[in-house]
């Protein structure tokens, strides 16, 4: 079963996370349209997918403009058929104090973490009704799930896609269509690349873990796999959180379990 012969939309898929998902979904044999900003870097992720056998195309797709959204629907359906899994990647992050975030930083913190999957979205959900069946995944944080100060804009909007996801659920599963979400913690990709390229603040992160380490984009977009997965019809509204443990960890960096009594 798998995802071999599906047509998927990975948005955000020029690099990091997008990129993996792109690239996993391509390897189970969907075709993929890799949606993004950056044509040349779409371009290479479409090249590489294309070097292991697969099937891809990019896509412009500008997630802060409003008819970009459906706009890209339409030509992924012109050029490779309906969409039967949507992969909600695209976003933006906003790190910083409360006090410093201006008005325009909370629309486009809206525009592109709400607003693009909402009406991405909203233009697969037709052909996926006629069809009964559909795979839509929001790519969360777990910043939805836990607090982390200086992320109240990021946190907000990806909370806010959680919310979405449940009622999207409710109101379209019976058509055959799943909704679910995907929480990745940190991990490793060109965006957190440059602050984990320092060895020492690399160890603080991981130690923090319960396994001791930082994640791969390849373990996030195993998890986008499953979902997307044909077999997954009865996997409803669910988040999966890949974060090494740390949001269910509680105090776990405040008290370190003993190394030489482990039952």
């Amino acid at each position: 079963m798998g995802v071999d012969g599906r047509t998927a939309l990975v948005t955000g898929a020029t690099s990091g996370l997008g990129e993996a998902i792109a690239l996993r979904l391509a390897a189970g044999g969907a075709r993929v349209a890799v949606a993004g900003r950056d044509r040349a870097r779409g371009e290479a992720v479409v090249a590489a997918i294309a070097a292991a056998g697969g099937q891809a195309q990019f896509f412009e797709h500008d997630a802060e403009r409003i008819e970009s959204n459906s706009a890209l629907v339409e030509a992924v359906r012109q050029r490779l058929g309906p969409v039967e899994i949507l992969i909600n990647n695209a976003g933006t992050m906003f790190f910083g104090p409360l006090g410093g975030h201006a008005a325009a930083d909370f629309d486009k913190a809206m525009a592109v973490n709400l607003r693009s999957p909402f009406l991405v979205t909203q233009a697969v959900l037709g052909d996926m009704v006629e069809r009964g069946f559909g795979r839509v995944i929001f790519m969360s944080s777990n910043g939805a799930s836990a607090g982390a100060a200086m992320t109240s804009l990021y946190a907000m909007t990806k909370a806010g896609m959680e919310g979405l996801m449940r009622a999207l659920m409710a109101e379209f599963a019976a058509f055959g269509i799943t909704f679910n979400a995907v929480e990745p913690g940190l991990i490793d990709t060109p965006l957190t690349a440059t602050m984990l390229s320092d060895p020492a603040v690399r160890a603080h992160f991981a130690g923090h873990h319960p396994n001791k380490r930082v994640g791969e984009s390849h373990e996030v977009a195993h998890a986008v796999a499953m979902l997307a997965d044909d077999d997954a019809g009865h996997m409803q509204a669910n988040v999966v959180t890949i974060d090494g443990g740390i949001t269910r960890a509680i105090g776990y960096a405040v008290i370190e379990p003993p190394q030489d009594k482990q039952q």
